[in-house]
């Protein structure tokens, strides 16, 4: 809200505020300069107005089925439909992620007319892909006006998801080009979009270990003496799902893969014992795992509370407390081997975790994972290394 909504204001201006939509905080944007407010022309102050409640269900209308319609989303317990101009396939994935349906087959133009009824409009929506839900994604400008040309946004979505997923052309069942099976068809992967989340979500679908990230850049070399086309565009995965089947996908037929194939390498070994280093008990400090016979240390680049869970459980502590960063407990020597860790939090070690382990990690010890958890009751284990079952 502009023109001084809630009043007048005084103090020092800030110039400038650019942010795409996505970041967690004003600082993360784009910003001018401060100023002395200049008191020979007017200046007005710029407010905000955000919705008491968070975004509630989704729903599609008006389609042919459960899996396909104009999109429509439920805020302050009203629905409200999302202009087309910034809903794209990242956002259109997640909503058909969330339905319960397979993946996005297209998004469509739905013009209201003139007639059409007053429906308020999300004008700006911006999701990564990955998420479960169109509430985690940022929704911004609520509004009574109508969309530009009053064009709302529908879609269609798949009504199967993966089913299957096969690897090709390799010596290992752990490694090779990756295929997926929808509607009884195999379908190659493109390898624009495909990122150490998918990889880390199929090597745990395969039965296999972390994946491995061989640190290089995956260069998009156009091969014209093979023209493959897939109609898989992308898969979306943040790491945390049992199968791919569980991501956000996009079907797009006769899609032109113009990046190869995408491809996977699974870890062969996991990591099956951890240790707590540096704390003040056995079940506190810097969490380091053994692989490829020596100990190395976790980023904190996806660390979280869940991953820490099972780390204590692991180690025979209780609940984890905290997940702290940034060396907590100072930084460690060595290799950084798991780079990522997705845990849900059930598992019983962090072997059972996806995650993604790196020889040339793009981490450094500044940013070694510590762990606090409770000690048990009568526990009187004292071993810095504890062996999962």
């Amino acid at each position: 809200m502009k023109g001084d909504a809630f009043g007048p204001a005084s103090g020092d201006v800030l110039e400038l505020v650019d942010c795409i939509g996505n970041e967690q905080d004003v600082s993360e944007c784009l910003l001018g300069t401060w100023s002395e407010p200049d008191l020979t022309s007017p200046q007005y102050s710029a407010g905000v107005s955000c919705l008491s409640s968070g975004v509630g269900n989704i729903r599609l209308v008006n389609g042919s089925g459960p899996c396909d319609g104009i999109v429509e989303v439920s805020l302050n317990d009203r629905w409200n439909r999302f202009c087309l101009w910034n809903f794209d396939v990242r956002e259109a994935s997640v909503v058909c992620r969330q339905m319960g349906c397979g993946p996005l087959v297209k998004i469509q133009e739905i013009v209201m007319g003139d007639t059409g009824v007053g429906w308020r409009t999300v004008e700006d929506t911006y999701c990564s892909g990955t998420e479960s839900r169109i509430s985690e994604c940022s929704l911004s400008v609520w509004s009574s006006q109508p969309c530009l040309y009053n064009i709302h946004a529908g879609i269609v979505c798949s009504t199967s998801a993966i089913s299957k997923v096969a690897l090709t052309d390799g010596s290992s069942a752990c490694s090779s080009k990756v295929k997926v099976l929808l509607d009884n068809k195999w379908h190659l992967v493109p390898a624009f979009e495909w990122h150490v989340e998918e990889e880390a979500v199929l090597c745990r679908q395969l039965g296999c270990h972390f994946a491995v990230e061989r640190a290089q850049i995956k260069e998009m070399s156009i091969d014209k003496r093979r023209n493959h086309h897939t109609d898989l565009r992308s898969i979306y995965c943040v790491g945390h799902e049992a199968s791919l089947s569980q991501c956000s996908s996009v079907l797009s037929k006769g899609h032109q893969m113009q990046s190869g194939e995408a491809e996977v390498l699974c870890s062969q070994a996991g990591a099956a014992r951890i240790r707590l280093v540096g704390g003040d008990s056995s079940c506190s400090g810097r969490v380091e795992v053994f692989y490829q016979r020596a100990w190395g240390t976790v980023c904190d680049d996806t660390w979280d509370l869940n991953d820490a869970h099972v780390v204590c459980r692991q180690a025979g502590c209780g609940h984890a407390q905290r997940a702290p960063g940034g060396a907590y407990f100072g930084p460690g020597s060595g290799s950084i081997w798991l780079e990522k860790l997705f845990c849900n939090g059930n598992e019983t070690a962090v072997s059972q975790c996806a995650g993604v382990v790196s020889k040339n990690s793009l981490c450094t010890h500044s940013q070694d994972a510590g762990v606090i958890c409770t000690e048990l009751q009568g526990d009187g284990m004292q071993s810095e290394e504890r062996r999962a079952d």
